[in-house]
């Protein structure tokens, strides 16, 4: 049991270190960022985690988002790269945690019927 905790912490401590995209933070990667926090559905993807629950997680990292066209207009192809590249990997991101945020949130309550059930049958 004790060797199974301590993958699991090592796991959640490495996670965030291997999945973060090292992007530059430019003027339109920052742009890019706050865009895709406004544009994303976070309660969508965490409705979906709670109703769905694993396949939700995974619907929310295999899609992935395109920045709106209407914000990359008369911009230069450097400027539309960067941003692209930070749009999608920011969102991405947020449509995963909502997810799986949601995917907990389900599994807890999920858990807590079946409780509340099989102490009522005894």
């Amino acid at each position: 049991m004790k060797r199974v905790l301590l993958i699991v912490a090592v796991f959640i401590v490495f996670l965030p270190v291997i999945t973060v995209a090292q992007v530059p933070d430019n003027e339109a990667c920052v742009q890019a960022k706050a865009d895709a926090e406004m544009d994303v559905n976070k309660t969508m993807w965490f409705v979906g985690g709670c109703l769905i629950g694993v396949l939700g997680v995974g619907a929310a990292y295999l899609v992935k988002p395109n920045p709106p066209a209407s914000k990359l207009l008369g911009k230069s192809p450097e400027y539309i790269a960067s941003y692209s590249d930070c749009y999608s990997a920011k969102a991405s991101s947020i449509q995963t945690s909502s997810s799986i945020y949601g995917c907990v949130v389900g599994t807890l309550v999920t858990v807590v019927i079946y409780a509340i059930a099989y102490s009522s049958i005894e």
